[in-house]
């Protein structure tokens, strides 16, 4: 019996309709920041409109950010 990679993308990254869709139990952090209230009001707005969580589009957004910084 062969043991699944537990860090392995669970499905093709193309199929994945959000962000918490490519990985299975992926190891995390707890961050906690103090956001000003009206950005937090369009996160969750934006969150609800997508269906989506808010941490998935915050580490979608933080994902993006530092690949674009070469880190």
């Amino acid at each position: 019996m062969s043991k699944e990679n537990r860090f392995a993308p669970k499905k093709p990254v193309a199929d994945a309709a959000h962000v918490e869709d490519i990985f299975v139990n992926v190891p995390t952090k707890k961050l906690s920041i103090d956001v000003d209230a009206d950005l937090h009001k369009r996160l969750k707005l934006m969150s609800t409109l997508e269906e989506r969580s808010m941490r998935s589009i915050v580490e979608e957004c933080l994902t993006e950010f530092l690949d674009t910084q070469g880190r």
